[in-house]
């Protein structure tokens, strides 16, 4: 919980800190490199201020302008390049083809003007966190060699594998703000969340116990 919080508060400030420097929408690439495959998502979040909600950011989940609705059996629109990386260990050509397709769908999703000012995140789930630590490390280091050379910004210490619980609260979250539960006013209950993905299972919901 704490590294999500962490991460928002993050998120967040540099949000508000670009918004009132710049006056313009900041846009946010995320590689999600699961078991089966990684896909990428693309993001525009704007300052808001609304009197029934207590979250100064807003969300939106960008299309490829040629799709008028995403494809069948999907909420959203995204590409995913196969296998998942955990399966190109040492495979330099492998995982740039891997990468490279996400980043050149991401570019034509955002303004030009605003690719020096794209953050991109590279988040590894389960496929990577059952690696051992050298291969892990190979697939996050050869990554990063792709990701830095693209016109978004980005940070090694953005390239990672998250752990279990962080990516059960991340989706948590990201599962009530698109439902319109967190922040509003007066409070709603929010949902639970099951996450079956190729290679975990994650189960999240708010208590009243400890």
């Amino acid at each position: 919980y704490l590294a999500s919080f962490l991460f928002l508060t993050y998120l967040l400030f540099l949000l508000l800190y670009s918004y009132w420097n710049h006056g313009s929408a900041k846009y946010y690439v995320v590689l999600d490199c699961g078991s089966t495959g990684t896909r990428v998502y693309v993001y525009r979040a704007s300052v808001r201020f609304n009197r029934h909600t207590t979250l100064p950011i807003a969300i939106t989940s960008l299309r490829n302008p040629s799709h008028k609705k995403p494809p069948t059996g999907r909420a959203y629109d995204r590409i995913e390049t196969e296998p998942g990386i955990d399966k190109l260990v040492n495979n330099v050509s492998g995982l740039n083809n891997a990468l490279k397709p996400l980043l050149r769908w991401a570019k034509k999703q955002i303004p030009v003007r605003a690719h020096r000012s794209t953050f991109l995140f590279l988040y590894a789930t389960a496929g990577v966190r059952r690696l051992p630590v050298s291969d892990s490390r190979w697939l996050l280091d050869n990554a990063w060699s792709v990701l830095k050379d693209s016109p978004f910004v980005c940070q090694r210490d953005w390239v990672k594998t998250i752990l279990g619980p962080e990516e059960a609260y991340f989706g948590w979250i990201a599962l009530n703000y698109d439902s319109g539960i967190l922040g509003v006013r007066p409070r709603k209950a929010t949902y639970g969340a099951l996450d079956l993905g190729g290679s975990s299972l994650q189960v999240t919901f708010e208590s009243d116990q400890q």
